[in-house]
């Protein structure tokens, strides 16, 4: 099965009330469905409106979104940090309790399936830069804030399935797509800000995709595979292979043609100490 993906910007509204979020649309074979980090109280009272950004003009075109779950689980709570407040969260009362994984469908029955990238999850112990694709200010001005990119670094991990970024968090950021910027695997989708309460500084909070990918009812996306690389061949012995040539020379005999015909006991003897010195000769490289 593969999966591809697209982020996305929503809008929950009622008559006297209108919030955002950024989100991931998760298209697989023969389905699709939106995921965003949720921090509204009583979500399922608010219509659900999401912009994909597909069209080719400047008009903006919501569509109407229908609430398949909401899942609320200690699994995707981070629970309390001391002197440190969560954002959009904590905009609500303090209403940490109530952040929930939305997913949602389009309402329409046709979805067309344009400017989507190949969905691959990884190991993500070592991921040290980021990337986020989402939609801040989309109640302000959709079209100014759309295709919005930041980039960043891992901080620290603070439990498994959790990262803390220097990424700036920008409102209406919750639930944009996480990427490890070197391979562009999907890393998580951010969660929030916590935000020092004395002033001093924030962080934003990344949920990590495993996490969230085991409280939904799908197939496990495959991680690619990675071909180890060849097993180098041993280098040859040099010392041997000098020695191995030594054994096989073959000793050149050689023999004087310049003597007289008629000393031929003296040629002939020539030759028997020719041939004697040739054979000392041999050996003696053979000794070496």
């Amino acid at each position: 099965m593969s999966f591809q993906y697209k982020p996305v910007a929503l809008r929950y509204q009622t008559k006297s009330e209108v919030y955002a979020s950024s989100g991931i649309h998760i298209f697989t074979n023969n389905d699709d469905f939106i995921l965003t980090i949720n921090h509204i109280p009583k979500i399922s009272n608010y219509q659900i409106l999401i912009n994909e950004f597909d069209n080719q003009d400047d008009d903006v075109y919501w569509r109407v979104g229908v609430l398949e779950r909401e899942i609320v689980t200690d699994g995707i709570k981070f629970g309390d940090v001391s002197g440190f407040d969560l954002f959009p969260a904590d905009s609500f009362s303090r209403h940490r309790d109530g952040i929930s994984l939305l997913m949602i469908k389009l309402k329409e029955k046709k979805v067309e399936r344009k400017g989507l990238e190949e969905l691959r999850v990884g190991d993500n112990r070592n991921v040290k830069e980021v990337k986020i694709l989402s939609y801040p200010f989309n109640l302000t001005n959709s079209l100014i804030f759309k295709d919005f990119v930041s980039q960043g670094y891992i901080t620290n991990r603070v439990r498994p399935g959790w990262y803390l970024s220097d990424i700036r968090y920008v409102e209406n950021m919750n639930g944009g797509v996480v990427l490890n910027a070197d391979n562009g695997n999907v890393v998580g989708l951010v969660y929030g800000n916590l935000r020092k309460r004395n002033g001093d500084g924030d962080l934003l909070l990344i949920i990590d995709i495993h996490v969230i990918l085991k409280h939904i009812n799908i197939s496990p996306i495959p991680q690619p595979q990675i071909t180890p690389p060849p097993t180098p061949e041993p280098q040859q012995n040099i010392d041997n292979n000098l020695q191995n040539q030594k054994k096989s020379v073959i000793p050149l005999v050689t023999t004087s043609l310049s003597q007289s015909p008629t000393s031929t006991s003296r040629s002939s003897s020539s030759m028997t100490n020719s041939t004697s010195m040739e054979n000392r000769r041999y050996h003696w490289d053979e000794a070496q």
